[in-house]
């Protein structure tokens, strides 16, 4: 199993225990976002959902700190770091591309954290709201891309973001600033797109 690889490396990474793209992922945010230093003070264990029995035998993993989101795995465990740190993140934004792809991107203080196609929309904003409600932000956005006509998003009365649209006309064009959040990253032209969108500014929506 890949985690026994990685508990040969030393006190910080043998604290993240996962599978390859789950290490590599927690990783890169961790060392982007310092949070190294509350991992090893606080003698936290990052931990895949599917190996929680592993890290639960190890002497020096006294909190576990696991995500089962489909969506927001990474966003919720950095969520997770910084209450551990008492840090408040500058801005989280997501981008939501609604065309025939339904891509989305999760950024923090300018940190690509969470992306990927949408299969159920409904599912999607339903972690949306529980991960943003959660996470300490002085800034919290969420901005939907459209073209023609709106799509229409059941945002209710007790919102914890501010809601956007975004036209979504030229996502596809370069930025400076889109290819150093993506640098190093593997990530379709989709998420690009909901990239773009997380970066521009759009029409707010007032709650109903």
């Amino acid at each position: 199993m890949v985690v026994y690889n990685f508990l040969q490396h030393g006190l910080m990474v043998r604290r993240i225990i996962g599978g390859r793209e789950f290490y590599e992922r927690v990783v890169r945010a961790v060392e982007v976002l310092g949070l190294s230093k509350v991992i090893t003070d606080k003698n936290i264990c990052v931990v895949e959902e599917k190996l929680v029995d592993i890290a639960r035998s190890l002497e020096y993993c006294s909190n576990i700190i696991t995500s089962s989101l489909r969506y927001f795995m990474l966003t919720e465990l950095v969520a997770k770091l910084y209450k551990f740190s008492h840090r408040i993140a500058r801005e989280i934004v997501v981008g939501v591309d609604t065309g025939v792809s339904m891509a989305y991107a999760v950024i923090l203080d300018g940190v690509l954290l969470d992306w990927g196609q949408l299969y159920s929309l409904e599912a999607f904003f339903d972690e949306l709201y529980n991960v943003m409600c959660m996470f300490k932000a002085r800034k919290r956005s969420v901005k939907v891309g459209i073209n023609g006509n709106k799509h229409m998003l059941n945002i209710g009365a007790s919102q914890c973001y501010r809601l956007e649209y975004v036209d979504e006309n030229r996502t596809n064009e370069k930025s400076l600033y889109l290819e150093k959040i993506v640098s190093g990253l593997k990530v379709s032209r989709h998420v690009r797109s909901a990239i773009a969108i997380a970066l521009r500014k759009g029409v707010e929506v007032k709650s109903v």
